[in-house]
């Protein structure tokens, strides 16, 4: 992210984590916070995409299921690549929309499978849950900015 993004959003508890492979630090402090009953939010594509459009699920979402046997709530999140494309170094205001998903317990799944049948049955689920999210007509619900 931006400097001022950057310096922003680990004041508010961001985990930074490697996008060029496996990050067990990231994936630790992730864990503790889960284990401490912080909300630990987590992009499973791992970045922004070039053309804002869902990218494909990396399995470190379903690692850190599989570790602390947390909930998923699935959230789809629209706006934030006309905020924000790859490449700009500007943020434009523009109207973002988050819509949440009911909540998926992958415990009782997860004897049924191998461990990486189990990371690639998790990311799946989940990025389906996000794609039907993003495919919902509900209405917006507009939120005074808190920033």
């Amino acid at each position: 992210p931006l400097p001022v993004v950057n310096s922003l959003v680990q004041r508010l508890g961001w985990i930074p984590i490697r996008q060029d492979g496996f990050d067990r630090e990231g994936l630790r402090r992730a864990e503790a916070s889960i284990a401490e009953g912080t909300a630990v939010v987590i992009f499973p594509e791992g970045a922004r995409t070039e053309t804002g459009a869902l990218g494909e699920g990396k399995l470190g979402l379903a690692m850190l299921v599989a570790r602390t046997k947390c909930l998923v709530v699935p959230a789809y999140i629209s706006g934030t690549f006309e905020a924000l494309p790859i490449g700009v170094r500007r943020v434009s205001f523009h109207p973002v929309r988050v819509i949440y998903g009911a909540p998926i317990d992958f415990f009782p799944d997860i004897e049924r499978f191998s461990k990486k049948e189990f990371y690639r049955h998790v990311t799946d689920t989940v990025m389906a849950s996000i794609l039907a999210l993003a495919l919902t007509d509900l209405p917006p619900v507009v939120v005074p900015a808190a920033i």
